[in-house]
Order: C-alpha cells, then structure tokens, then sequence
C-alpha cells in the first residue's frame, strides 16, 4: 500500500516559460496599482483610537434634560438611598426620569430650558476666547 504522502513526494511535471504566459490571464484586481506590504499600516495601528480631548478645553453645554436629570436624581438620592445601593437602582431611576421628562409640559420645562441657554451661552464665550 501506498501512503498518502508518496504522491506528494513525485516531482511535479514542468511547464516551460511559455506554457506559463499562455495561461495566465490579467484579471481587473491584478490590473489595478495596489500598494506593496510595506505601505500598508500594521495592524496595531488599524485600531481606532479614541478622540483625545485636552484637560484644559472648556466642558461641553448640558441640556435642559441634563439638568433636568441632575436635580431629580439628587433629590431621590437624598431622600434615603444609602450610597452603596445607587448603583444598583440607577437604571431604574434613570428610566423614571426620562418618563418624567417626557410627560411634562412646556411650562414645566421652562426653568430648565433657560438653564440649558444660559450654559450654552457660557460655553461659547469660553470658546471664543
């Protein structure tokens, strides 16, 4: 019996120059101008990074609901929440409070909206300078 490999082993039939240029065919990737190995960044460096923002640049503007959600969740945090267990209600809160803000009336939302300006406000002096 013969083993698998003993075909490898058989020297392979050769082609002469010739035979080779007839049977190659230019496909349309082969005929664009790729670049070579070495132009093409390794892969350590294909990772996105994150944008880095300098220490010194000015805090962005919070919205109407960003302060919105600041009041409310300190005013449920300081009714009785023990520190370790925030955490652990936060999602529920923050779920309760979007409802909330969702349900209110232009009326209501108005002190936090005058917030949310006056911040903006701040926010693009701060830039300019």
């Amino acid at each position: 019996t013969r083993s698998c490999t003993a075909a490898f082993r058989s020297p392979a039939p050769r082609n002469t120059i010739r035979d080779m240029d007839s049977e190659m065919v230019s496909s349309p990737k082969e005929d664009m101008d790729l670049p070579n190995d070495k132009s093409l960044p390794a892969r350590r460096n294909l990772k996105r990074r994150c944008r880095q923002t300098s220490y010194r640049a000015p805090r962005r503007f919070k919205t109407a609901f960003n302060f919105f959600q600041l009041e409310t969740l300190r005013r449920l945090w300081d009714s009785d929440t023990p520190r370790e267990n925030r955490a652990s209600e936060n999602e529920q809160l923050c779920r309760l409070v979007g409802k909330q803000w969702r349900e209110m009336s232009v009326e209501e939302r108005r002190p936090f909206l005058e917030m949310a300006e006056a911040d903006k406000a701040r926010y693009r002096r701060v830039c300019e300078i």
